[in-house]
């Protein structure tokens, strides 16, 4: 089983494979929720590494062809657990999916850790990305 950030985020990398975030690498993004998860006010190692594993496959199961059975035969129940939390499913309504998100604790700092590196992003260009803006803004006060 693998159980180190490391070993999670180059499973990630490779699954994302050519795989965007804006015009730099997909990894790009899993590196900056993984480094948001460092500011954390965790005390619990043990707890802090799950959380910056689940960052590193935050997207796996949304975005690639990863199963949610191959996660957790990888990874363990906990962690899918945890990303399964975090996908979206097709046609869930994005409050109802936030809802879900906040269930589960390692899912719902992560998402809020992933919420932060998507306004970072949409910052730059805010006039275009308004709509988004609000929407992450929504989420975060969702999640508590």
């Amino acid at each position: 089983m693998l159980n180190t950030v490391e070993e999670a985020l180059s499973f990630a990398i490779a699954k994302h494979g050519d795989q965007k975030y804006g015009d730099k690498p997909y990894s790009y993004h899993l590196k900056s929720v993984i480094e948001i998860c460092n500011y954390l006010p965790v005390s619990i190692d043990k707890f802090k590494e799950e959380l910056k594993i689940v960052a590193a496959l935050h997207d796996v199961l949304e975005d690639t062809n990863v199963s949610r059975k191959e996660l957790e035969d990888i990874f363990g129940e906990k962690i899918s657990d945890a990303v399964w939390s975090l996908t979206r499913q097709e046609n869930e309504i994005y409050s109802k999916y936030i809802c879900k998100v906040k269930d589960n604790i390692h899912s719902r700092l992560v998402k809020k850790c992933d919420i932060l590196s998507n306004l970072e992003n949409c910052w730059k260009d805010k006039d275009q990305n308004k709509s988004l803006i609000n929407r992450y803004i929504k989420a975060l006060f969702l999640l508590g």
